[in-house]
């Protein structure tokens, strides 16, 4: 399983700001947030959880221009599945089962807007249309 972590850099302290399924929204969304000069530094860190061996890795994929340095970003190095080193049970990445769940919500929520949107463009388009044509016939 992987995930794809956005941390920004803001008063200090380097912080999960959000987690994305999709590799391509997660760097979309960090060059988004890196322009937006909210932050001092934005990071993309892919972590790839290994069920059978319950490892997980992670590697930074994205480092913004204006990455802040102070505290490094996590090493590609193997850990246990739990703190204590007992195998985590199948949990995975639990607490993040919920943001994401949040994250896809909103995205459903967004996709229903643009529906809406797609669809008052093309009635507001057709109606331009027949008034168009009527005014067109009245000078004919």
């Amino acid at each position: 399983m992987r995930a794809f972590e956005i941390h920004t850099f803001h008063n200090g302290n380097w912080k999960i700001e959000s987690v994305f399924d999709d590799r391509d929204i997660a760097l979309f969304e960090a060059s988004r947030m890196e322009l937006s000069s909210r932050f001092a530094g934005v990071r993309v860190v892919e972590e790839t959880f290994d069920e059978d061996s319950q490892e997980c890795s992670t590697r930074t994929i994205y480092s913004g221009e204006n990455d802040v340095q102070t505290t490094p970003a996590p090493k590609n190095k193997p850990r246990q599945g739990s703190r204590s080193g007992a195998p985590a049970k199948g949990r995975g990445r639990e607490p993040n089962r919920k943001k994401r769940a949040k994250i896809n919500k909103i995205k459903q929520k967004k996709g229903i807007g643009i529906s809406i949107m797609t669809l008052a463009l093309a009635l507001f388009g057709g109606v331009a249309v027949i008034v168009g044509l009527r005014l067109l016939a009245e000078f004919i």
